[in-house]
């Protein structure tokens, strides 16, 4: 496989991976690590030559320990986003978390695709390649505050999940970030597109529902600060208001 054509395969997965982190922290990076590495013996992919050229002498980030650690912590992470409780106590890590794996994951894979590429340690990585890295991980981190506010909403609208739609949002990113790295090796350039639609969506959803929140709160007679209707005084000056709605 010519070199340039491996890279720009490597470039466009690394491009990709934000959209999938910005859902799971481990799962897309142990599928992208195992595809890497066995990709090449699998029918659907057996076919392209970007996963021939990665499946032979593993870098550090298809290493088999590197595998094997990844699938613990996916497998771990997968349970965790089931339980309420968790769920909550990583979204104060959450972005951060899933900010600095894109990163590494990205470095993993620009590794791999390079053979070139010095492997084993970021200092070894080009002023390109580090480029890169840092702009998945900042992508990342954007899309998972994105994603964060769309969960805040749906936790504030009904905190037991008694309707179920959490449930459902996280087998859907499960889904999403484990087809995902399958769909961008297959179709790289649509998956793209999907990403870039999916990710206006989001964005519109946040400005929508922001929108929509602050045309319901009331103005303060004393101070004119912005209150919610439920709001039993004022949060700024503190003044009594008149009729707070019922929660």
């Amino acid at each position: 496989m010519n070199p340039a054509d491996s890279n720009i395969s490597a470039l466009l997965l690394a491009i990709g991976l934000p959209a999938l982190f910005a859902s799971r922290a481990f799962v897309p990076a142990f599928l992208s690590a195992l595809l890497l590495r066995y990709g090449q013996h699998f029918p659907m992919l057996s076919g392209i030559d970007f996963l021939k050229a990665t499946g032979g002498e593993p870098s550090w980030f298809t290493h088999n320990l590197t595998i094997c650690a990844l699938g613990t912590l996916a497998a771990i992470e997968i349970a965790a986003m089931k339980s309420p409780e968790a769920e909550e106590l990583l979204q104060t890590i959450d972005k951060h978390l899933k900010a600095v794996v894109a990163a590494l994951s990205s470095l993993g894979v620009l590794s791999a695709g390079d053979r070139v590429f010095v492997e084993g340690t970021i200092q070894q990585a080009g002023i390109g390649d580090t480029l890169i890295v840092l702009l998945v991980g900042g992508a990342t981190w954007f899309l998972a505050a994105l994603r964060g506010g769309i969960v805040d909403i749906l936790v504030e609208a009904d905190e037991d999940d008694d309707l179920g739609l959490r449930s459902l949002l996280s087998w859907g990113e499960d889904v999403w970030a484990g087809l995902g790295v399958i769909l961008l090796l297959l179709y790289p350039m649509a998956m793209l597109l999907v990403i870039c639609v999916i990710t206006g969506v989001l964005h519109l959803l946040e400005r929508y529902f922001a929108w929509r929140e602050e045309k319901v709160k009331v103005s303060c007679d004393s101070c004119g600060e912005a209150n919610y209707p439920c709001a039993m005084a004022c949060h700024s000056c503190r003044t009594p208001l008149p009729e707070p709605r019922a929660v």
